[in-house]
C-alpha cells in the first residue's frame, strides 16, 4: 500500500469520512469533518501511525493530503508506507 492510500485511509478513519471521498482535493477548513479540534485529533493520529513527531510550523502545512503526504517524506517515511 502507497503512502498516500495509507493517509488516505488515516484521514477516512479520523474525520469520519468515507474513503471513497477522502481524495487529494481533500482540504482543512473546506471541509465540514476537518475542522481546528479534528485536525489536532489527525496530527495526533498521524504521529501516532508513522512514529514521527510534527512540530508547530509543520503542522500548519498539514492542510492537504499530499502536504501531509510531503511532511511525511521530509521525516523520512517510506513511500511504501512501511513507516
Amino acid at each position: 500500500m502507497s503512502l498516500m492510500q495509507q493517509i488516505q485511509q488515516l484521514v477516512s478513519s479520523e474525520l469520519g469520512i468515507p474513503l471513497d471521498e477522502v481524495s487529494t482535493d481533500l482540504k482543512y477548513g473546506e471541509t465540514p469533518e476537518w475542522d481546528s479540534n479534528s485536525h489536532m485529533v489527525l496530527v495526533i493520529a498521524l504521529e501516532e501511525a508513522f512514529n514521527v513527531m510534527f512540530e508547530s510550523d509543520e503542522i500548519v502545512t498539514l492542510v492537504t493530503l499530499d502536504g501531509i503526504r510531503s511532511a511525511l517524506l521530509a521525516k523520512n517515511v517510506s513511500d511504501t508506507g512501511n513507516g
